[in-house]
């Protein structure tokens, strides 16, 4: 047991790494690098093979901090504006396989880490809008549904 190099990365900042179901066919990656392993259009977010690193989708113009599966779709959540030339996707955005997805109106500031429950998406970090509600205030979650929005957490303290 030990800690190996991953071929071809060098110098590279990762944020966040996941083993996503077997239909992925490797493990995801997120960070704050361009090129990984030499593939130019693998930025911020790859995919390791366990041999070469490979771009997971077209990318996203900015870090990606987390990184989270919803069934066969990739939720990718950090410090982007853009995700594959969609500039509706404001620091997250979903991945169905053929392109990326906006969850509504986003979120107005950066997502530190992004966690699939069941249907929902919860995401927490600098932001203080969520879907254009101005209660959000760091952590929000997008519910399923035909009128799917980003709703403030509620949280209560002892």
């Amino acid at each position: 047991m030990g800690w190996f190099h991953l071929a071809g990365i060098g110098y590279w900042f990762k944020w966040g790494c996941l083993h996503p179901p077997e239909d992925w066919h490797g493990s995801l990656c997120g960070g704050d690098f361009t090129d990984a392993g030499g593939d130019i259009d693998a930025d911020y977010l790859a995919r390791w093979d366990g041999e070469d690193w490979h771009a997971v989708a077209p990318g996203v113009n900015r870090a990606v901090f987390s990184i989270d599966t919803m069934g066969p779709d990739l939720i990718a959540a950090g410090d982007f504006y853009d995700a594959g030339g969609n500039a509706s996707c404001d620091s997250i955005a979903l991945w169905d396989g053929f392109a990326w997805q906006p969850l509504g109106e986003g979120l107005n500031a950066t997502v530190l880490d992004v966690v699939v429950v069941g249907d929902d998406i919860y995401a927490g970090g600098r932001f203080v809008q969520a879907g254009g509600l101005d209660s959000a205030d760091f952590i929000a979650r997008w519910g399923e549904g035909p009128n799917a929005i980003f709703l403030p957490v509620i949280l209560n303290s002892p």
